[in-house]
């Protein structure tokens, strides 16, 4: 079987798909995987093989700071230019299944245009009617500051479409129990949960501690200083290790003489730290916020764009989080010391980790994309 990946060049909507092609690789399926050239080596890696979108197609780690029109703009933009570079490859040599990122319409239209099966793959919450309303306060403060006026919610469902493209099966990197309204959701939602991927061990420096508080802004967010600075100042005396991974994008010494119990990296294999912490202070990424609470890890959340804010409501409405909105020193200190001493917080964390690791992972998501190509199709799923 062929089987063609349409992906978004962001590491937080291409690592959770880079164990599912690996997968498919090695059950003897031919993977192609369309994606932006800083996502080569990793793609490679599972055996897959890469195509690069064309360079002025779509900017590597899109901008995403909740500004959901611009986003819209984005690849809405990128479609124009990315479906007819594809589409000759394609129809010459047409695959079994396209998969496509949630944030991609292109994969959608390819898809649609060839006729071909197709499924949608989801790196965040399912974000629809449903969920958008459900916080109608946190809606229109989201249109707000992005200086629309409130009353404009009524265009939201248009908006959703224009950016989420939904196929009659869609993988869903989390578990229906973390999912807002996930027990409302049919079979055209195959929940698989977060997809653990192959990384480099820990050093003997971050191997040797014990317990550790690991804070971290993902990929797009983590060129704050003063949070990281906040972070440092502020946990630094609970009485655990504090472990800061900086995202490849600020330098550490940027952050000046740190206390003795701090350790700054600009990269650090997210996983394995998450193996042995203690507590995970975070944006409220979806993937990281999956991948502490797959290890029973509860949160301190400092959401910093407008998904990570439902994402980081969620956390705390299911109790395995803390939600700061103002990060400074005393704001961290006082919820990590919080989280660290209450004991139903790690309960819950423990409940929503045990729903991730029955979710499936790489084989069920394989699964439901070998069935899509062969199955007889269901309407595409709503918004």
């Amino acid at each position: 079987m062929r089987i063609v990946f349409l992906g978004v060049p962001a590491w937080g909507h291409v690592n959770p798909t880079i164990g599912v092609a690996g997968e498919l690789v090695r059950r003897g399926h031919e993977v192609v995987y369309h994606c932006g050239e800083p996502h080569r080596a990793a793609i490679e890696k599972t055996g897959a093989a890469f195509r690069a979108y064309e360079p002025d197609a779509i900017e590597n780690d899109m901008p995403h700071d909740g500004d959901v029109l611009g986003l819209g703009r984005i690849v809405v933009e990128a479609s124009r230019k990315i479906v007819p570079a594809i589409l000759p490859e394609l129809r010459a040599d047409p695959p079994d299944v396209i998969v496509h990122d949630s944030l991609a319409p292109w994969g959608k239209e390819l898809a649609t245009t060839l006729g071909l099966p197709a499924v949608c793959s989801t790196t965040t919450f399912i974000f629809d009617r449903r969920v958008a309303f459900s916080r109608p306060r946190l809606l229109a403060g989201v249109l707000a500051r992005q200086a629309m006026h409130p009353a404009s919610v009524r265009d939201v469902p248009a908006l959703l479409e224009a950016i989420t493209s939904r196929e009659s099966v869609n993988v869903v990197y989390t578990s229906r129990a973390l999912q807002p309204f996930g027990d409302e959701y049919d079979e055209r939602f195959v929940f698989v949960g977060p997809i653990m991927r192959d990384e480099p061990p820990l050093d003997d420096e971050l191997a040797a501690l014990d317990a550790p508080i690991y804070v971290t802004l993902g990929t797009l967010f983590n060129d704050r200083p003063a949070i990281f600075r906040a972070a440092a100042d502020g946990l630094a005396d609970l009485g655990h290790p504090i472990v800061i991974s900086t995202g490849g994008r600020l330098d550490p010494a940027s952050l000046g003489a740190l206390p003795r119990t701090v350790t700054v990296r600009d990269w650090i294999p997210q996983i394995a730290l998450l193996r042995k912490a203690t507590l995970a202070v975070t944006h409220a990424g979806m993937n990281s916020v999956n991948e502490a609470l797959y290890f029973d890890v509860p949160l301190v959340l400092v959401p910093q764009a407008a998904d990570q804010t439902w994402v980081a409501r969620r956390i705390a409405e299911l109790g395995a989080g803390l939600v700061v909105r103002d990060a400074t020193a005393d704001a961290l200190r006082d919820a990590a010391a919080r989280a660290l001493q209450d004991d139903a917080l790690h309960e819950a964390a423990r409940l929503v980790g045990a729903s991730l690791r029955a979710a499936g992972g790489a084989e069920r998501a394989a699964d439901a994309i070998v069935a899509a190509a062969t199955s007889r199709s269901a309407p595409p799923a709503p918004y």
